[in-house]
């Protein structure tokens, strides 16, 4: 008697493929491929059944999956992927794009659609990435049970996700309010013959509208001999430029003394506040390259002291996130193996005031009039700063100063961190023609140094030390030479 096969028989097949799949190969990721034996199946049509698709575990067939994406197996994001159809592999692959990677706080600064390396390209979707071609190490697996998705790439690919702080899309400009504060003075005396009065009022006030911010402040004072005067002054209006990392001021303020000397002015000012960045940003630190050859645990040390510890995936590594407790101690990095093998190197760090971490910049721009008591003629003046970290030991700067009176100054410099301190070295080189036409030019040096000696946990400090050849003026010996 022959038994037909029911119509659930292959249904039943499949689910006996699909079992013994799970039982040799893990759902996320086969080491060696597996190969089944059609005989241990039963039924006519047993031989027709493909089970090659189940070699590399449980498969995933084509189309939209909600899945959670793990980089590093660290909790990145829920989110749907579609998973295609790609010629030669058995198992649907996951169509991640270029958003997808900013998406998956996966740094892509060298990937673009025309010289990306390509798994597909689909009218939908757009570009889907072969990312293992693109990201040396990289790997993407699908556990179809978990319906999670693992990406794993070399730490240095990681856009890094600073602590305490705020994405400027996140921040507010706060509520709309109005302030002020006074103090009020009154004095009365009288002798025979003679009464003397006076009053005397100062205050500051301001307004918050949106994100302005304006500000005033001034004082009255009256006298019963010679009546009544009045001053306002740092009259302005000021807000933040979240996208430029910045601050706007229009009105009176005062140019930056970091490279030249300050003045005030009434006018414009453009300058870049440290605030606005991740705080292990605003100062000064090297940052960390090295290479993992297995999964690896990473700690720096300063003074003997442990101020970093992290675990990273093989491949190479960056560490931009530190935040030393001094400036004068050498960094100790130590690579801790999974195989229990150590490598350890130094890297050198001191710093002075000019120093930034590399990549980081800092910029001031001033433009209007000089705001100068002691002299008649207020000219105008345009002044300009820029600083630039080049690397962990080089940190360049320069600035400019001009005004329509006939001054100039320019200033170049350079920051250095190095095994025997930190050193900063500038010249500011002014030239001036007054009005019976006689030019005078000179140069401004300015040197700054930064050692600690651990062995003694001895400090040493030369702050700036400056020598200025015989006609070198700044902008207000220069200003008061011009009105004379």
């Amino acid at each position: 008697m022959t038994i037909k096969p029911t119509k659930n028989y292959h249904n039943h097949l499949t689910r006996i493929a699909t079992f013994c799949a799970l039982l040799y190969c893990n759902s996320a990721f086969c080491a060696e491929l597996v190969e089944y034996d059609h005989t241990f199946l039963m039924g006519q049509n047993a031989s027709n059944i493909d089970l090659s698709r189940y070699s590399e575990g449980n498969p995933a067939i084509p189309g939209m999956y909600d899945v959670s994406v793990y980089v590093n197996d660290q909790p990145i994001i829920n989110q749907s992927i579609t998973f295609i159809e790609i010629e030669g592999k058995k198992n649907a692959q996951a169509c991640i794009t270029l958003k997808n990677l900013l998406q998956f706080h996966i740094n892509s600064p060298d990937i673009n659609n025309e010289k990306a390396v390509l798994l597909a390209r689909d009218e939908t979707l757009g570009n889907c990435l072969n990312l293992t071609e693109i990201i040396p190490q990289a790997s993407v697996r699908y556990d179809v049970n978990e319906q999670r998705l693992d990406i794993d790439v070399p730490q240095a690919w990681v856009m890094k996700n600073y602590q305490n702080y705020v994405d400027p899309s996140l921040w507010e400009n706060g509520i709309n309010a109005a302030m002020l504060s006074y103090n009020l003075n009154g004095y009365h005396s009288e002798t025979p013959g003679r009464r003397n009065d006076s009053i005397y009022a100062a205050f500051n006030g301001g307004m918050n509208l949106g994100a302005w911010r304006l500000r005033a402040s001034g004082n009255y004072n009256w006298m019963t001999d010679s009546g009544s005067n009045y001053d306002f002054k740092n009259r302005y209006i000021q807000r933040d430029i979240a996208s430029l990392r910045s601050q706007l001021i229009l009105g009176e303020s005062y140019t930056t003394g970091e490279t030249f000397d300050s003045v005030s002015i009434r006018g414009i000012r453009l300058y870049s506040d440290s605030r606005m960045l991740p705080p292990t940003l605003a100062s000064f630190a090297p940052i960390i390259h090295g290479v993992a050859n297995t999964n690896a645990k990473v700690t720096i040390t300063q003074g003997g002291y442990k101020i970093y510890e992290t675990t990273v995936p093989p491949g190479a590594f960056v560490i931009d996130d530190l935040s030393p407790s001094g400036y004068g101690s050498d960094l100790i990095v130590t690579v801790e193996e999974s195989d229990g093998s150590k490598r350890t190197f130094s890297q050198p760090f001191s710093s002075v005031v000019q120093m930034l971490r590399p990549g980081v910049g800092r910029w001031d721009i001033s433009g209007g009039q000089v705001l100068k008591d002691d002299i008649q003629d207020e000219p105008n003046l345009f002044q300009a700063s820029y600083y630039y970290g080049l690397n962990n030991y080089l940190t360049g700067y320069t600035g400019i100063q001009i005004t329509d009176n006939n001054y100039t100054a320019g200033l170049l410099g350079l920051g250095l961190n190095t095994s025997v301190g930190a050193f900063s070295f500038d010249v500011t080189h002014s030239n001036v023609r007054i009005p019976d036409d006689k030019t005078y030019q000179g140069q401004s040096y300015r040197v700054s140094w930064n050692k600690l000696f651990e062995e003694t946990s001895t400090s040493l400090n030369i702050a700036a030390y400056r020598y200025s050849t015989q006609n070198y003026l700044g902008l207000n010996d220069a200003l008061t030479l011009i009105d004379e």
